[in-house]
């Protein structure tokens, strides 16, 4: 892993290679329970974030037959996704975000065969492109985060079999058709649905259902019609730059007490007043009410906007999904993702 990730040129190497025992390396932990040899076996990795990490991580990761997570967050580790991946069956969580891992998702990533523990996923921010895997409904998955890579072509019908899915993040690339109509079928665990910033048009499912969706990033796409009724735990939306139309619904507005960064919607008139955004204002969410968009809560229309696009930006965004509110991709726990040698 040192020699095929670039470690002479980590700007901190640590004590890799050190000659100390492996379980003592930086970022490496070993489970002496499971003692193959004197210090126990390896368990997790995590190379350390924005240590200029490159090259690739290689197919003998396969070796580390104890795994359970594996971490090497916003650096510059290029290159496919290598097999011995998928021979990591006890893999919890597998975070790379930020760095520059390029081809297509393998479909063994989401089969129960291949990846039977995997419940996080963060491969958000890469150079990975090509089609979510048809098979991605068969994933024991909890946390999907790939937004900010150039993947393409529709949504699986199968993702709504996503049994265990409750944060799904893969906004911000390439993909296009329609949200599935039976998304209803995640009523029982989906909480955050990001598809913001894609190319998907289309009239919007049936969501009421989703009985625990707090977090709605459904702008910067093509859809058309009525904004959907939300069920009533959805706090946080996000609807800029679509084309939908009707009225936010109260619920919304309700969260503002709740949550201290409700999403936006479009205001087509910049300069247009009313209670809801009045309210808004009143709040202190003046972040959400700047000129072009304005929260729009129970009461007032939402429509397109004048502009085919609001001028907007990555430091200013509203609503989910990879931006400002602190729901982009997951959270990382301390949880050490790992491996040596």
């Amino acid at each position: 892993l040192f020699f095929s990730t670039d470690g002479p040129d980590w700007a901190d190497p640590g004590n890799w290679l050190s000659g100390e025992d492996e379980c003592r390396w930086d970022g490496v932990t070993c489970d002496p329970e499971k003692a193959e040899g004197a210090s126990g076996v390896i368990t997790s990795v995590t190379l350390r974030e924005g240590n200029n990490i490159g090259g690739r991580l290689p197919d003998e990761i396969g070796l580390l037959l104890h795994l359970t997570n594996f971490n090497t967050a916003n650096n510059a580790v290029g290159g496919t996704i290598p097999k011995g991946m998928f021979s990591l069956h006890l893999l919890d969580e597998f975070f790379a975000p930020g760095n520059q891992l390029t081809g297509t998702l393998p479909w063994q990533l989401f089969s129960p065969d291949h990846m039977p523990s995997l419940a996080r996923l963060n491969l958000g921010g890469n150079n990975l492109s090509g089609p979510l895997p048809e098979n991605i409904g068969d994933s024991p998955i909890h946390i999907a985060a790939l937004l900010g890579n150039r993947l393409n072509g529709t949504i699986p019908s199968s993702l709504v079999n996503m049994e265990n899915i409750v944060h799904l993040m893969i906004g911000a690339n390439q993909l296009t058709g329609t949200v599935p109509s039976d998304l209803w079928k995640l009523n029982r665990t989906i909480a955050f649905f990001d598809v913001d910033n894609n190319n998907l048009g289309g009239t919007l499912p049936e969501l009421t259902s989703l009985q625990h969706l707090n977090c709605l990033a459904i702008g910067g796409n093509m859809f058309s019609g009525q904004l959907p009724m939300l069920p009533k735990c959805a706090g946080r939306l996000n609807i800029e730059g679509s084309t939908l139309s009707g009225l936010v619904p109260e619920e919304v507005c309700s969260f503002f007490d709740q949550y201290k960064s409700v999403g936006a919607t479009i205001c087509g008139d910049a300069s247009s007043t009313c209670p809801c955004c009045q309210k808004c204002k009143d709040r202190g969410h003046r972040a959400f009410c700047r000129p072009g968009t304005e929260a729009r809560l129970p009461g007032c229309k939402v429509g397109p906007p004048k502009d085919s696009k609001p001028p907007r930006s990555d430091s200013d965004r509203d609503g989910v999904g990879g931006g400002g509110d602190g729901m982009g991709p997951p959270p990382q726990d301390d949880a050490r993702g790992g491996e040596g040698s």
